[in-house]
């Protein structure tokens, strides 16, 4: 009876273009016939207008109008200009190039579990993602070891936090999100970046087609330590064939380069809304960690945090800024 009183509300609601009948117990060779009557039927005509501004959008498509329903696994990769090529024998820097190891190597971080993993269970793993993704075996090794060393490298100046103390139920993988979005040009966002000194550079140059809808993208790694939350991106680009191209000044030109930041921006925001809708007396200040950009051709344990190891923590009111914006679009809040 229910369902027939939803459907009366809807014929109600058409016009004489929908009704509702008992048909009873019938045939089923009865229940279709040819129509016999020869008059051409055509459709109602459509007046309606549909708002073709509204779509889900990512941090690619912000960036290059590139818009992709699988997660964001690196950048192509950049011509170094000028520089002479460098003959290394370190296998972080052989590892192939491109989107196949950087799916490879994610999905290596994606399964295992960070306090247990070692070369024994590795091994099988890097075998099948290497297979899957059209690599040679033969750097089953590497890719091992390139995970190892993320895990094993201190993430802070202190060494406390490294990948390998986080236990599973303090992490969330390849988390997915979705969150609302008002309108939203080149004008309003750079215009809104504009205000921060250390992203006002972030803003400028992009040219996507307004839009709004929904925000979309995937974070590799959400994790909580000592009662505040981290996200963190893999990033397996190909800085160069030496060590120091993984330091300072390389992470640098490479998270400006390929506006990283206006990357961990939107995902640090849909990180600030989720904490927001989870945790009870939330603030920014106290629970939200950072963010971690990890170069994993650069980590190296020996070394701390000194090389493939990016870290910012996006001030407050930049955050709130870009909640407002992309709450309110163009119009004010």
């Amino acid at each position: 009876e229910g369902i027939r009183a939803d459907l009366q509300r809807l014929v109600a609601r058409s016009a004489g273009s929908i009704a509702v009948r008992d048909i009873g117990q019938v045939e089923p060779s009865r229940l279709w016939r040819p129509n016999p009557d020869s008059t051409r039927l055509s459709a109602p005509p459509f007046h309606v207008q549909i708002n073709s501004d509204w779509r889900v959008v990512s941090y690619s498509g912000l960036v290059s109008g590139r818009e992709s329903e699988a997660p964001d696994y690196d950048a192509a990769i950049a011509d170094r200009g000028a520089e002479p090529p460098v003959e290394t024998t370190d296998p972080a820097f052989q590892f192939p190039r491109g989107t196949a190891a950087g799916h490879c190597l994610h999905g290596l971080l994606e399964q295992i579990d960070f306090p247990s993993a070692d070369r024994g269970n590795l091994a099988p793993l890097a075998d099948g993602l290497l297979e899957r993704f059209g690599l040679e075996r033969r750097w089953s090794g590497v890719a091992a070891e390139l995970v190892l060393a993320a895990l094993d490298t201190p993430l802070d100046e202190t060494g406390d936090l490294r990948l390998r103390q986080i236990q599973r139920g303090d992490c969330l993988r390849e988390l997915e999100f979705h969150y609302p979005l008002g309108r939203l040009d080149p004008q309003n966002l750079s215009g809104r970046l504009a205000g921060f000194e250390r992203y006002r550079h972030t803003g400028r140059g992009l040219s996507f087609q307004p839009t709004e809808g929904l925000m979309r993208g995937f974070i590799d790694l959400v994790f909580r330590h000592d009662g505040r939350y981290f996200l963190a991106d893999y990033k397996s680009n190909h800085l160069g064939d030496r060590l120091p191209d993984y330091g300072t000044e390389g992470l640098a030109r490479a998270i400006t380069g390929h506006r990283y930041d206006l990357q961990y921006l939107v995902y640090s925001l849909a990180l600030h809304r989720y904490l927001g809708r989870r945790l009870r007396n939330y603030h920014y200040q106290h629970h939200f960690g950072g963010v971690y950009y990890l170069f994993l051709r650069g980590m190296r344990p020996a070394e701390g945090p000194r090389f493939g190891v990016f870290f910012d923590r996006p001030e407050q009111r930049v955050i709130e800024a870009l909640d407002e914006l992309f709450a309110a679009g163009g119009r004010a809040p």
